[in-house]
Formats: C-alpha cells, sequence, structure tokens
C-alpha cells in the first residue's frame, strides 16, 4: 500500500470514506507516526475542522516542506470550502512550487473542489496561470469561486480507461448500469456526486477529461511533468471539480459508520470504519485511488501491463 499524507477538509473530507475501501483503521496516524503508519493525517487549519485524532501537524507544515511531502508516494487534499490562504499561501507562493516540484518528481496528489489551486497556482506555465488575476492556466481556463455546478456528470467513455470506469462502476452497481451487457456504451453514464461545482471553464489536450456536467470538465487527470512526452512523465494528479464525502454537514454518507471517538463528520472521523456501501462518487474516488498508483501513461490508449519483474 502506499504512503500517503491525507489532509482534512471541513467540506469534503475525503479520507473519510478510506474505511469503506477496506483500509484497517489501525492504519491511519499522524506525522509522527511515519511509516508506521500507511495514512498520516494533517489537520487543514481551515474551518475549525477536527479530524478525530491526537497531535495531528497543521496541513500548511506538508505542503511548505519538499522533504516531507516527499516522504509520501500520494496526497489526498481535501477540499477546505475556500481557496484557504492561511494554509497554502496566495498566487506565487512558495508552497505551490513545492507540491509541483513534487509531481515533477514522480508525486501523485488526488484534489476536489477548492484544491484546484495546486494547478491554477502552478508557476509552471504548461500547468498553471502565467499571472495572478488570469484564468488562462497551462492546462485550460480555471475560474475558480467553486460556481455551483448540476449533478450528475456524464463519464467520458471515448477512451479506454474512460470506459473501464464506466464498465467497472456498472458491476459494482448492477441495479444502474452505465455501460450496455456488451461492454459498450449505453447512452450517458452518469455518476451523481454530494455536489458539483463550476471551477474548471474547459481544458486543452494536455490533460484527460474524463467527466463532465452541463458541457463543463468535472474530472481530469494530468500526467507530470506537463507538456513533455508520456514516456518521460512520472507524477499525475486527479482533479473532481465536485464533493464525494461532506463529512462536516451530517451527511447520511456515514450511516453505520464509527470513528476512534464514537462520531463522526464535524466532531472527527479518524479512524474509521464503516458498513455500509460505498456510493457511486466514492466509488468513482475508489477508481482514481487505486489508477493513481498505477504506472503513468498515455491515457488515449489502452493499459499496458508493467514491465516483468527483473531476475
Amino acid at each position: 500500500m502506499p504512503h500517503i499524507a491525507l489532509t482534512t477538509g471541513e467540506c469534503d473530507s475525503m479520507g473519510c470514506m478510506l474505511g469503506k475501501l477496506g483500509i484497517d483503521p489501525t492504519e491511519f496516524g499522524v506525522q509522527s507516526d511515519g511509516y508506521k503508519k500507511a495514512i498520516n493525517v494533517y489537520s487543514s487549519g481551515s474551518g475549525g475542522f477536527s479530524d478525530g485524532l491526537s497531535n495531528t501537524t497543521p496541513a500548511t507544515t506538508l505542503w511548505s516542506s519538499s522533504t516531507l511531502l516527499q516522504t509520501y508516494d500520494m496526497g489526498i487534499f481535501s477540499c477546505e470550502c475556500s481557496e484557504a490562504p492561511d494554509t497554502k499561501g496566495t498566487y506565487g507562493g512558495p508552497n505551490f512550487q513545492t507540491v509541483t516540484d513534487y509531481l515533477d518528481q514522480g508525486g501523485r496528489i488526488f484534489t476536489t473542489d477548492f484544491q484546484y489551486t495546486w494547478y491554477k497556482y502552478s508557476p509552471d506555465p504548461q500547468l498553471g496561470a502565467a499571472s495572478a488575476g488570469t484564468n488562462t492556466t497551462g492546462i485550460g481556463d480555471i475560474a475558480g469561486g467553486a460556481p455551483n455546478g448540476n449533478n450528475p456528470m456524464a463519464l467520458n467513455t471515448a477512451f479506454p480507461k474512460g470506459l473501464a470506469l464506466a464498465q467497472w462502476l456498472t458491476a459494482v452497481f448492477p441495479a444502474n448500469p452505465l455501460v450496455s451487457p456488451d461492454g459498450g456504451p449505453l447512452g450517458t453514464a452518469d455518476v451523481s456526486c454530494d455536489s458539483i461545482w463550476d471551477n474548471i471553464q474547459s481544458l486543452n489536450s494536455k490533460p484527460q477529461l474524463w467527466a463532465t456536467a452541463d458541457s463543463t470538465p468535472h474530472v481530469f487527470t494530468v500526467n507530470t511533468p506537463v507538456g513533455i512526452d508520456a514516456g518521460s512523465q512520472c507524477g499525475k494528479g486527479v482533479h473532481l471539480d465536485a464533493h464525494i464525502t461532506e463529512a462536516s454537514q451530517g451527511s447520511a454518507d456515514f450511516v453505520g459508520c464509527n470513528s476512534g471517538s464514537g462520531t463522526v463528520g464535524s466532531a472527527g472521523c479518524y479512524p474509521l470504519t464503516c458498513t455500509n456501501p460505498l456510493k457511486e462518487d466514492e466509488a468513482m474516488f475508489a477508481f482514481f485511488f487505486f489508477d493513481l498508483a498505477s504506472c503513468i501513461q498515455n491515457e488515449s490508449v489502452p493499459p499496458a501491463p508493467p514491465p516483468p519483474a527483473p531476475r
């Protein structure tokens, strides 16, 4: 299992549903646990979200230290309800260089909603904006500000992995098939989320588009360093312009769940054990959770098997 840095978020605390994927509650810890725990939880410090663990380190410590961030195989950065300059800084701030360097050196990140900032404010012109105050970035038009979008989102099944996602969701939710019995597209493959936002207005050809809502991009992946041949890329970002686990709102997502503190949601949810099944949007997260740890490749072609291990 990859070593994961997980940041909390008052609006979308993605880590709260990791227990549904079968990750044992004992694998959740804090920075001081290091490699003794698979998942180290960092508190966002924005919005007062309680993570239910003792001695968590603020997320700004993670985002400001290349040395610390590079000890993790993957970062899961939960939405903080705003661009949260108190934890990240603003355009041109050093934290954005730190995360860009992490991606370019092979790191993987998963983001939702306001965490678009890691792309928009990246100092790499192939990824981020060329100057403050513009929506034009190296990968498309990122307006930000979290304007409301409309559920559901339609999956892009026109490329191999997009179709594989729809096929897998059909296997998980057979009562709501997203593809036909022969594996081909079945109309529009829709996935509902807790909330959908219109931060991303358009994308160019550098990212891979996975889903739209009202023709607006809502799920994309981007391999890094951006703008070079896929064979030379080693990092990856996954962004969902949506919320999948609105923990602070007392969501029904947590019926049948118990945290280490005996409560769930804004009172804390790590470590979390759940007996209720995944929702569609959580299952989509699960697909990307495993895909994010896979080898980097051109997403427009069928997935290639990993090379055989040397003898």
